[in-house]
């Protein structure tokens, strides 16, 4: 009897935190967003460290990389946003050892927006994290 108890305990507390990953869309969609455009972001740095001739391109559907290394398809913003300074479509590009140049030189932020609402940091000097 006690066995029982414990196994509907347990699928009760498994169905609670698992059920609204499968339901719809929730805060897990941005963290998942968050972790691609951090990957994009430094594999942007190492394409450029390199020597690659690539860029970051966004829009209001999607993200990804252009230009040398543009060899993955661009990853899709579903019912999250990305803006920087407000804008929904951007590029950025790095120079030579890693370092925003343009409208992100002195540093910027990613804000990304759905069911939460997270940033991304990149430095003047090209350091990338999450803020």
């Amino acid at each position: 009897m006690i066995e029982l108890v414990v196994t509907l305990l347990l699928v009760a507390i498994l169905a609670l935190y698992a059920a609204p990953k499968f339901i719809g869309p929730s805060a897990f969609q941005t963290e998942v967003t968050r972790d691609a455009l951090l990957a994009e972001l430094r594999a942007l740095q190492q394409f450029r460290l390199a020597g690659q001739d690539c860029r970051f391109q966004a829009d209001a559907a999607e993200f990804g990389l252009q230009g040398d290394c543009a060899s993955q398809a661009a990853y899709e913003l579903d019912g999250v946003s990305l803006t920087l300074a407000g804008n929904r479509n951007f590029a950025l590009e790095l120079d030579e050892r890693g370092r925003p140049v343009s409208a992100c030189s002195g540093g910027c932020q990613l804000q990304l927006l759905g069911q939460s609402s997270l940033a991304i940091c990149i430095g003047s000097e090209g350091y990338v994290h999450g803020c």
